[in-house]
């Protein structure tokens, strides 16, 4: 029978044999305590364009809000499920897909912050959100590659854009990873090959268990070594039933069969929610 000071040997030697295995494996944290609350990252079915919906115990953020012709399904989703304030509303970049219901919004909810890119849409829902902006004296706030802020325990980080001048505006997509205890998510906007590319050289921590994936699945977005670098564990694809342009191509497709992640589609499943109390998940799916 050990002796007390062969117990207080052992259990020392334990205590030191499990800091030793976390610091060799800094992605387990044998003590992490989950933050109160939950949270639930809502893709939303605006057919061939993008809109999320965040809640958080700190507040709610919305990034992209479809196509105008969504608006009315955006607005009856958020007020369904007791949204009235958005906290952080992001216009990820100025193309009518992501942006048309955004002059809406703003007009019906109460509004904190505004984030958007430094780049000039030009259509009319792009004059409609800034005449909208400017009615309720909101002003944008672009934010820089590498910048974090916070709503309650749930922090996010901006991974792109990374350059102030690109050719194509979707390159100008702001790219948000969100993290919450211990899993994270990484939202794209319609950021191509270029952005994914100046993402992984600038040394960006990428890696997340949920991937929306790039420009709703196009050829031109979610190259190998991004997804490398994410290494997911679910994605989701917002993308138009029988859309035009062959989105998700079968390139991407085939891609993520390869890695083996388990894909969810708008086109498919509908509205698509993901809940988290920062140490478990659950999914639901609601078809169109």
């Amino acid at each position: 029978m050990p002796t007390k000071a062969q117990w207080i040997s052992i259990l020392t030697a334990l205590v030191l044999l499990f800091a030793w295995y976390a610091a060799e494996r800094p992605d387990l944290n044998f003590w992490e305590i989950p933050p109160e609350g939950t949270v639930s990252v809502h893709y939303i079915d605006v057919g061939q364009g993008k809109s999320a919906l965040i809640c958080t115990p700190g507040g709610n953020m919305m990034i992209d809000t479809g196509d105008y012709d969504y608006i009315d399904k955006v607005s009856g989703y958020l007020r369904r499920h007791g949204v009235r304030t958005i906290d952080v509303l992001v216009a990820t970049h100025p193309h009518g897909d992501h942006i048309g219901g955004m002059a809406a919004i703003i007009n019906d909810f109460d509004i904190g912050t505004v984030i958007m890119p430094r780049a000039e849409g030009t259509g009319r829902a792009y004059e409609r959100m800034l005449l909208a902006m400017r009615e309720h004296n909101l002003r944008a706030h672009a934010p820089a590659a590498g910048e974090t802020f916070n709503l309650g325990d749930t922090e996010f980080t901006v991974l792109a854009p990374n350059s102030d001048s690109y050719e194509n505006l979707n390159n100008f997509s702001i790219v948000l990873r969100m993290t919450y205890g211990m899993h994270s998510f990484v939202f794209t906007g319609d950021a191509e090959g270029l952005s994914e590319r100046e993402m992984l050289r600038n040394r960006h921590d990428l890696s997340a268990d949920f991937l929306q994936i790039g420009h709703h699945g196009s050829r031109t977005s979610t190259t190998d070594s991004f997804l490398d670098a994410v290494s997911p564990r679910l994605v989701f694809i917002s993308v138009g039933k029988g859309n035009s342009y062959g989105h998700p191509h079968p390139s991407v497709l085939e891609r993520l069969e390869e890695y083996g992640v388990e894909i969810y589609r708008t086109d498919r499943h509908g509205d698509i929610v993901v809940e988290s109390d920062g140490v478990q998940y659950k999914i639901t799916t609601e078809n169109p």
